[in-house]
């Protein structure tokens, strides 16, 4: 009982209680061994933390992180795996082959990301990157360096950032 609750608490995020970085990691090598590939990486970056940050306060960005974590969790809930990697970066294991599961994501996050205004955040956004494991099969620092690389053209594109 002790170990198990020692082990999950070593691949939980304190703030989010989301899954953190070492989870993700350990997840990663799970979906190669088993999904024969069927399997999406999203990595998501929350536009205007630092605003957020600046111009309220650092709970406040917290909160911001919290909410934003347990709105991408009940999103994905049925058919994904949620992380938050550090800072405001996250990221979404989904299985399931088809461009239909790369799309997805966009419309989940467009459907929940104006709940942060609500929420008193102002104008917070999500950039987003994806990538199959198919399109670099057996490679997984190319999986995530390519998602990583989509990611960031999207947030060039959204923001006018890199």
């Amino acid at each position: 009982m002790r170990n198990r609750r020692a082990h999950r608490e070593a691949r939980t995020d304190a703030l989010t209680g989301i899954g953190n970085r070492r989870a993700f990691q350990e997840d990663l090598e799970l979906v190669r061994l088993q999904t024969n590939g069927n399997a999406h990486l999203h990595l998501i970056d929350l536009d205007g933390m630092k605003r957020v940050n600046d111009s309220m306060d650092h709970s406040e960005g917290d909160r911001l992180l919290c909410t934003f974590a347990r709105e991408l969790k009940a999103s994905f809930s049925e058919d994904g795996r949620v992380y938050r990697l550090g800072g405001d970066e996250f990221a979404v294991l989904t299985e399931g082959p088809g461009v239909a599961s790369r799309r997805a994501p966009t419309e989940r996050l467009s459907a929940f990301v104006p709940k942060l205004e609500t929420a008193g955040f102002g104008s917070v956004g999500a950039s987003l990157g994806s990538a199959a494991f198919q399109e670099v099969p057996e490679d997984l620092h190319e999986w995530v360096r390519l998602t990583d690389e989509r990611l960031y053209a999207n947030k060039r594109l959204r923001c006018g950032a890199a």
